[in-house]
């Protein structure tokens, strides 16, 4: 689980626009002119830059009033002399400056208030869950996803076979434990996360742990009987088959391998219990038809007959019994495995984190 997308950030409330205060209109003073010279036609002034509208002055009358872009009309201007400017009153100036200053205290209560809501919005509906906190819980569903497949090959290699030896069989104990060990470190990291207590998927980790808590207990219980059972199986394996030379040697290594095997004690994984158990009932019968078969003369040929049918059911009874008790491991294994609900929870997970 790889790349979550940016989340898009929340649009900010709108800020209103605070009006400042009206800047003063400049006053337009106007030009003193000069007298137009004695002629027979008055000469036009030169036109002035300015924002009002350029005018002439008449003579000999008064000059009109020039109307500047105020919001008041100016009183009429004084003819041929400079206006004097009045100046602004200062609890105009103040009025306005507190009418600004209040405005900005207004508007600074108001995002505050905002932001608090917004706040508190994104963590009663998140949970307090961040992208970063579903970037490490994902990271730590994967790992655990790893973890559990290791200790899958290493819970199929411990088993037994005619060719294992007391080397081998002891390091794939030991694989398993260091399998289940890794295993329980990583779920116990992913467990720690707070996108599995308070996030979307708590609700998927919940039924994970559920079968997961199935799950280890069986798996702990089928490694500690291996490493009781396994070895003195390849032991008692070994010994038969260097006894085949005579019918003599098979019992005694059969007794031996019945004391051995009982020596054994108590598993607490069931299946392997009665795999144990099974065992012992078979070397016991295996033991009493040989030692009959020994006892009857060569002369009796339907009562060695019948005791060799004897001792084939029970070999056949045996192996029957042995696939059976394999068959309840699997099916043991396979329907309390977690691997699903773990997948199903690692998608849960990416998938909230495009979410945010």
């Amino acid at each position: 689980m790889d790349p979550t997308q940016t989340p898009q950030p929340m649009p900010q409330p709108q800020q209103p626009i605070m009006p400042g205060p009206e800047a003063p209109q400049p006053m337009v003073v106007p030009q003193q002119l000069e007298p137009a010279p004695m002629t027979a036609q008055p000469a036009m002034p030169v036109a002035q830059p300015g924002p009002a509208t350029q005018f002439a002055a008449p003579a000999p009358a008064p000059l009109p009033p020039q109307q500047p872009f105020m919001q008041q009309p100016m009183a009429q201007m004084p003819p041929m002399g400079t206006m004097p400017t009045q100046p602004m009153s200062y609890s105009s100036m103040n009025s306005s400056g507190g009418k600004k200053k209040l405005l900005l205290i207004g508007a600074a209560v108001v995002g505050a208030i905002v932001i608090g809501v917004v706040g508190f919005l994104l963590i009663t509906k998140l949970g307090g869950v961040s992208q970063a906190d579903y970037r490490l819980a994902a990271t730590d569903a994967s790992t655990s996803e790893t973890k559990l497949s290791d200790l899958h090959i290493a819970i199929t290699s411990l088993g037994y076979s005619s060719s294992s030896t007391k080397t081998q069989i002891s390091n794939d104990v030991d694989s398993a434990k260091k399998a289940l060990t890794e295993y329980n470190d990583a779920l116990k990291k992913l467990s720690s996360q707070k996108a599995v207590k308070k996030g979307d998927p708590a609700a998927q980790y919940k039924k994970f742990k559920e079968l997961n808590d199935k799950y280890v207990p069986i798996v702990e219980a089928y490694i500690a009987s291996s490493t009781k059972i396994l070895v003195p199986v390849a032991d008692c394996t070994a010994s038969l088959k260097d006894a085949t030379t005579s019918t003599t040697a098979v019992i005694t290594k059969l007794s031996e391998c019945i004391t051995t095997l009982s020596a054994v004690g108590d598993l607490t994984d069931t299946d392997l219990k009665s795999m144990l158990d099974t065992t012992i009932t078979a070397f016991k019968s295996f033991k009493n038809t040989i030692e009959q078969l020994n006892s009857t003369p060569t002369s009796d040929y339907a009562k060695r007959s019948q005791l060799r049918t004897q001792y084939y059911d029970a070999e056949d009874a045996f192996s029957k019994r042995l696939r059976d008790i394999d068959s309840n491991i699997e099916k043991k294994f396979k329907d309390n495995d977690p691997q699903d609900e773990l997948r199903t929870l690692s998608d849960s997970i990416f998938n909230a984190s495009l979410k945010k």
